[in-house]
């Protein structure tokens, strides 16, 4: 009895030891995965985001330019010489499109606030000048 005692006790401890170093190893092993899990979503996710965010800014740039382009388009068919009419028709266009403000920028930097709220400041005003006098259109930030 006592042999046979000491062989179920042996063999209940063996499997408890078994299944306790197989919870340990498949904690650890989990814990891996899910940290490598968690990053590869964290960037899927971000890469979406960022996806996103570029479709978004092309989508608003695109219309801004196609905006510029039909008031460009506008002011070369009215064939004004004259500056207040040529403004008047600038502002008219500027609030049926409902744009924030529309300035008028020198080449010198100089800005002119034809409609809104004049721009205090550009975001990069270097940029800015420098491809606006390689005849390139750029996009900055100012504020109000």
């Amino acid at each position: 009895m006592k042999k046979e005692f000491r062989l179920i006790a042996g063999g209940f401890l063996f499997i408890v030891i078994l299944a306790v170093i197989t919870f340990a190893s498949m904690n650890a092993f989990m814990n891996v995965q899910t940290e490598k899990d968690v990053r590869t979503i964290a960037q899927v996710h971000l890469q979406g985001i960022a996806e996103q965010e570029m479709n978004r800014y092309e989508a608003i740039k695109t219309l801004r330019f196609g905006q510029i382009a039909s008031l460009k388009k506008e002011i070369l068919d009215n064939n004004t010489q004259n500056v207040e009419e040529t403004y008047s028709d600038i502002k008219l266009f500027a609030s049926f499109q409902d744009l924030t403000n529309c300035t008028l920028i020198t080449e010198n930097g100089e800005m002119d606030t034809i409609y809104g709220t004049p721009i205090e400041r550009l975001g990069d005003e270097e940029f800015l000048l420098e491809n606006l006098k390689k005849g390139e259109q750029v996009v900055t930030g100012g504020w109000n």
